[in-house]
């Protein structure tokens, strides 16, 4: 991870919320997305580029430009949403405190920020924009040949068979991996001899790629995950800068080589003898191809 601070707490502390908001961000790799540490105010657009998951080939028809469907393309994603989390500590809290604690206390904001930016991110996975459930039914039933059906539905929708990805949220993926085939797979080498009981993820099952999440909202729908194309959505994210004549301590970007980014502001209020510390996420999403998303819910 990158960043500017020299403070040692500044350091700790951001690092390990960066962390565990990257790690709860994970899922969202399933779609196209543009990340970068560049200043953006809200409001503006970011052009996020992508490659539609369904281009049809055409008939030579005396020059290669003829019938050509294959290009990238993009959308336009306004930078629109702006979620923050803010802790302060005064003198006396300050004196007391230990490194382990910030190091601790980061992580537990850093989940904080990826809950809320995640779970709005993922409020538009509705009926409304995405149509009827693959599947439909209690975790209890869902096993191994659940995945089979949903990826057979998939194929009838003539889904590329690369770049498929799977999120369940926590119950349906246990079941899964309780699922006695899932465990023979794994014993064997077919999804990784670390993968899931070992790590916690699923690299691959019926050529998708499987991701737990405890975040997946139910958006009133009974929603517990959703299989996925990269063009189902596009999400962008920038680095909120503030504006000149500021007067804080520290403010600069927290990124790492994925370009995701979160913003640090530090500053101090002398009446009270309170330190603040925020962190902030700039970002925005929009629904591309409805088609490349198909939901499943419990009911």
């Amino acid at each position: 991870m990158a960043n500017t601070f020299t403070n040692t707490g500044s350091v700790i502390l951001t690092s390990a919320a960066f962390n565990a908001f990257m790690a709860v961000l994970t899922p969202i790799r399933a779609f196209a997305s543009d990340f970068s540490a560049a200043a953006s105010q809200k409001g503006t657009s970011v052009r996020v580029t992508f490659i539609p998951s369904a281009v049809a080939a055409g008939d030579w028809a005396g020059s290669y430009t003829t019938n050509s469907g294959a290009t990238a393309t993009g959308v336009d994603v306004q930078i629109n949403r702006h979620k923050f989390i803010t802790w302060q500590l005064t003198d006396v809290e300050a004196s007391l405190n230990q490194l382990i604690r910030i190091e601790m206390f980061g992580r537990q904001m850093g989940f904080s920020l990826g809950k809320a930016v995640l779970q709005d991110i993922w409020s538009i996975i509705l009926n409304a924009n995405y149509g009827t459930p693959v599947f439909t039914g209690a975790s209890s039933v869902f096993d191994s040949d659940s995945v089979v059906d949903i990826d057979a539905a998939l194929d009838a929708l003539y889904w590329p068979d690369m770049d498929r990805k799977l999120i369940l949220n926590n119950l349906y993926y246990n079941s899964l991996i309780k699922d006695p085939s899932v465990k023979q797979a794994q014993a064997i080498g077919m999804i990784g001899s670390e993968a899931p009981f070992q790590t916690g993820h699923l690299p691959n099952l019926l050529g998708m790629e499987v991701f737990e999440s405890v975040l997946v909202p139910t958006n009133g729908e009974n929603l517990v995950g959703f299989a996925a194309m990269p063009d189902a959505m596009a999400i962008a994210m920038r680095y909120l800068e503030p504006q000149d004549g500021n007067l804080y301590f520290q403010s600069a970007p927290i990124t790492n080589e994925s370009g995701m980014v979160l913003g640090f502001r530090d500053f101090y209020d002398n009446v009270t003898g309170t330190r603040y510390q925020s962190l902030e996420a700039n970002y925005g999403f929009s629904l591309v191809n409805a088609a490349a998303l198909k939901r499943l819910t419990s009911a």
